[in-house]
């Protein structure tokens, strides 16, 4: 997770979140790097839900493996990955 020096380096951005419009109006408050530093952020954010996803949807994907092996039942896993993966990827 984001350490507090990571975390302390947005908080000017998660501030502006729940500011009103008059708050919002100070010299520098939405300077462009602060802007590019948050879409850097964001993308960041979003590559590591994607994995954290991936990772939880193939550690589910293992058990009806097994239940489909024990019922002897052929199972293409690998093109199932791949089609979870592209929803994933489609999605974040």
């Amino acid at each position: 997770m984001n350490s507090p020096v990571e975390e302390r380096k947005l908080d000017q951005v998660t501030i502006l979140i729940s500011s009103s419009v008059d708050d919002v109006s100070r010299k520098g408050c939405l300077a462009v790097d602060v802007i590019e530093q948050t879409e850097v952020e964001v993308e960041r954010l979003s590559v590591l839900k994607s994995g954290k996803m991936k990772e939880l949807v193939f550690k589910k994907q293992i058990e009806p493996e097994e239940v489909y092996r024990g019922a002897h039942m052929d199972v293409d896993s690998d093109a199932a990955r791949q089609i979870l993966i592209s929803l994933i990827e489609s999605v974040c």
